[in-house]
């Protein structure tokens, strides 16, 4: 019988930063040491008046669950429905990605805030993070 002496590497899904290759990676509000990261990508143009889907990515480093509320300057409407997402278990291997629906209704640079609470190892904290949108104005 003949053993291998050299170790292989096993073939993998995608890692986080794969699986949000050429998204944006959103600014964090305040000094945090809360271990998340947070990327998003625009599909779109936003234009005034003209729903837009915004695509987040939440990339955890640590087992846990994480809460997302969602909220915006007043140039953004959000649906009525409420804002926030529950991810009950989250992974470290994983990106968990959210489209948050919007419309603008007014141009120029407005803010998407995201509230990113993670609870993990039996403590719960809270990171901030700015979403910018450059609007367009409407064509007539």
């Amino acid at each position: 019988m003949h053993f291998e002496k050299k170790a292989r590497a096993v073939k993998q899904g995608p890692t986080p930063e794969e699986l949000t290759a050429g998204m944006i990676e959103a600014v964090t509000v305040g000094k945090s040491t809360v271990p998340v990261g947070l990327k998003f990508e625009v599909p779109s143009r936003p234009v005034v008046g003209q729903p837009v889907p915004i695509v987040i990515a939440v990339m955890p480093q640590v087992v846990g669950s994480a809460t997302l509320r969602v909220s915006g300057s007043e140039g953004l409407n959000f649906p009525s429905d409420g804002n926030d997402v529950d991810m009950a278990a989250i992974d470290p291997a994983q990106a968990y990605k959210v489209v948050i629906p919007t419309t603008p209704t007014a141009e120029g640079v407005q803010l998407m805030g995201v509230n990113l609470t993670l609870t993990h190892d039996e403590v719960t904290e809270t990171r901030t993070f700015s979403v910018p949108l450059i609007v367009a104005a409407a064509s007539n």
